[in-house]
This record gives C-alpha cells, sequence and structure tokens, in this order.
C-alpha cells in the first residue's frame, strides 16, 4: 500500500469508526486486542484515530478490520489489504 493510499484507509478507518462505534467499543477494541493504545483526547473520531495507529504500529490492521465487521457487520469497512473499501 503506497503512502496516500495508506492515509487515506486511515482516514477512512477512522471516520467510520468515530461514526458508527461508541465511546465504550472504541476504548474496548484496544483490550480485546491487547494494543497499548493511551486515550489522551476524549473525542470518538481522536480515539478511533489512536486505536488505528496503535493496529497499524502493531501490524495489525487486518485484525482490526475483523474486530470492526464483527461489531457493526453492515457499516462498509474499508480492506485493510488495499487501502479502498470494498
Amino acid at each position: 500500500m503506497d503512502e496516500s493510499a495508506r492515509t487515506r484507509f486511515l482516514i477512512l478507518l477512522e471516520q467510520r469508526a468515530a461514526r458508527y462505534l461508541s465511546h465504550d467499543q472504541l476504548e474496548a477494541i484496544p483490550l480485546l486486542m491487547r494494543l497499548d493504545v493511551q486515550f489522551r483526547p476524549h473525542g470518538k473520531r481522536a480515539k478511533a484515530r489512536a486505536v488505528a495507529v496503535a493496529a497499524e504500529e502493531a501490524g495489525r490492521l487486518e485484525e482490526l478490520v475483523d474486530q470492526l465487521r464483527e461489531l457493526r457487520p453492515r457499516v462498509r469497512w474499508p480492506a485493510a489489504t488495499c487501502g479502498r473499501p470494498e
């Protein structure tokens, strides 16, 4: 995935996670995935960004997308492998 596709993917993931998940769900995902996420900001968009960045740094974006699909199966989550919506 090139840098622009990666950026588009992360922005789309962040936007949809913030829109469709609650604060509690955004805080639970890192616990379920055992990701180290420091939630300094309190907004949903900032929490979603922190989760996406932590998953990317851990090399676990596909697993994050799988978790999101389990929580909200009707949402069209982006595909982690190509950086574009399915």
